[in-house]
């Protein structure tokens, strides 16, 4: 007893002393991991960088988002930015890497379309790997083709190659999973062939059914011309004809098949699937559709209604730095942080535009700046 009264005087007094001994302990505790937090904070990519990067992988203007939430915080051993806003009526909810800028998770509308995805797999296999695997698939030999695109890029966070290469009377477009070689999605256009057939030049073919010319309709510019592939009438035992397919888009567009002008009607793989892509316009819109090729139905629509081309004089656009500017602090970054490619003026549907493409470190960035209202039209962010 007496021990106990020299060191604390009392029993009140020893559990006195040892609650406030726990609670300095867990104060200590708390600064210390507010302190780290700060640190990693003040070292991360930014609220608004990181808000930029939801923006594009949703694919909505920011100009038409109302945030509601922006946190910053820590999950499952990785510092995110929570971020929740609304377009049009639907939620968004991302959780964005603090440090990288990648998305580890998204929801839309309470649909959690990716969960807890923190770094993107390594690539694993080469670029040679890549051509092997898609002419492996093709049936062909690199002696029979001509590539015309070799490029690694991410996809949904999965490094991906695309592979793209023709032959004398068709093309081919590969994606190749960058960490384990599968392929991902596969696509074959076979070219019309002319009635007296002339070689494609080394480069690419000038019989392509992807290729467009500008034309100027009542209503619109920059229309394409119109075109037939070679596959109009192909058929397997199970699915139905391209014929059919392009009938059933222009019935659900309710279009005439006279008042429509097709540009791309071809075969595809989309996740597995076979589809038709079907592309057609009027003298008042465009659609682009893609019918499944088995059962005939449509999978997915899009619809755009041509503007009428706008007239102002010179005098009325912004200059080039104005727009260099728009696009530096919508991406969040300065002049001295960037090295342009490109700032030019270009016209876009009728619309004056400024293209301007900058790349910090190893992120290019591409802009499409409304030449009169100084409006960010669209934009890209690749990271290489």
């Amino acid at each position: 007893m007496k021990i106990k009264d020299k060191f604390f005087g009392t029993t009140k007094k020893a559990v006195t002393t040892g609650i406030c001994a726990l609670a300095a302990v867990a104060v200590l505790g708390t600064v210390s991991v507010f302190a780290l937090t700060e640190a990693k904070k003040s070292s991360s990519i930014g609220t608004d960088r990181a808000e930029s990067f939801a923006f594009a992988d949703a694919g909505v203007d920011p100009a038409s988002a109302r945030v509601t939430r922006t946190e910053f915080d820590y999950d499952h051993g990785v510092f995110v930015y929570e971020i929740e806003f609304y377009v049009d009526g639907v939620e968004y909810d991302y959780s964005i890497d603090a440090s990288t800028g990648a998305v580890v998770k998204r929801e839309i509308d309470g649909n959690v379309q990716s969960s807890q995805v923190t770094q993107p797999v390594q690539v694993q296999i080469t670029e040679e790997n890549a051509r092997e695997i898609a002419l492996a698939d093709a049936g062909l030999k690199e002696s029979d083709v001509t590539f015309s695109r070799e490029k690694l890029d991410m996809d949904d966070g999965v490094y991906v190659y695309e592979v793209d290469f023709y032959t004398s009377d068709s093309e081919y477009e590969y994606d190749i999973n960058g960490a384990t070689g599968a392929v991902i999605s596969k696509s074959r256009e076979t070219w019309k062939t002319p009635e007296s057939t002339n070689t494609p030049a080394s480069t690419t073919p000038s019989t392509s059914t992807n290729q467009s010319t500008q034309t100027t309709p009542s209503t619109s510019t920059n229309k394409p011309t119109q075109t037939t592939p070679s596959t109009q009438n192909t058929q397997t035992s199970t699915g139905v004809t391209l014929d059919k397919a392009k009938e059933t888009a222009l019935s659900d567009a309710g279009v005439k098949s006279s008042a429509a002008t097709f540009t791309k009607a071809k075969e595809d793989y989309d996740d597995g699937v076979r589809v038709y892509d079907i592309e057609f316009y009027t003298s008042e819109a465009k659609y682009d559709y893609e019918i499944d090729a088995t059962t005939g139905k449509v999978r997915t629509r899009e619809s755009e209604v041509f503007a009428v081309p706008q007239t102002p004089s010179q005098s009325q656009y912004i200059s080039v730095d104005k727009a260099k500017s728009v696009a530096l602090d919508h991406a969040g970054l300065t002049a001295d942080q960037v090295t342009f490619t490109k700032a030019k003026m270009d016209t876009d549907d009728g619309y004056t535009v400024y293209d301007i493409e900058f790349y910090s470190g190893r992120t290019e960035y591409e802009y499409e700046i409304n030449a009169t209202s100084g409006a960010v039209i669209d934009y890209d962010m690749d990271r290489d």
